[in-house]
């Protein structure tokens, strides 16, 4: 299940969204500001942070350097009363993935938080992978698919540790 964690000071904001996300399964924590926020992101998974852009004591754009700076897998969007466009441009240029000026239509949003999550996902299936290539890969100067190499690929890991010298021979270029 997806975790999203909405941080905004107007409680009557942060349960309006809460019941719109509600609805499409999402599992939703909220919280009254940024350092709160921080708090929970330390304490557990999310993997999306819906913000409001202005808080008394953090605002969205303070929680999101502070995200990006700890390098935390989590989508973000901001969501504000003020359409100010140089607060957008800061916001993406900061990392934001989305900007959304309040209020907002409940189907718009649901739609963003998708395309957001799935976004998300495959970032999280590719860094998988790719630790996955690495760990396989891990020591080694030389990769194939090929059946045969991977047998010799078991030989080295096995005789490897002993010490030993060993001749690989084979056709040149192979």
């Amino acid at each position: 299940m997806r975790r999203i964690l909405i941080v905004d000071d107007q409680l009557i904001n942060r349960e309006h969204l809460r019941n719109v996300l509600e609805e499409d399964g999402y599992e939703i924590e909220t919280v009254a500001d940024g350092h709160a926020a921080m708090a929970r992101l330390h304490a557990r998974n999310f993997h999306l942070i819906i913000t409001d852009l202005r808080m008394p004591i953090m605002g969205g754009l303070e929680l999101l350097a502070k995200v990006r700076a700890q390098k935390l897998s989590v989508g973000l969007i901001i969501l504000t009363a003020y359409g100010d466009p140089g607060d957008a441009f800061d916001a993406m240029k900061a990392g934001a993935d989305e900007y959304v000026t309040k209020p907002f239509d409940p189907e718009h949003i649901r739609l963003r938080v998708r395309r957001i999550l799935e976004r998300r996902q495959l970032i999280d299936e590719l860094a998988q992978l790719r630790s996955q290539l690495k760990e396989e890969h891990r020591g080694q100067t030389m990769v194939s698919k090929s059946p045969k190499m991977r047998k010799i690929f078991d030989l080295i890991d096995q005789v490897g540790p002993l010490g030993s010298t060993v001749l690989i021979g084979g056709e040149t270029g192979t």
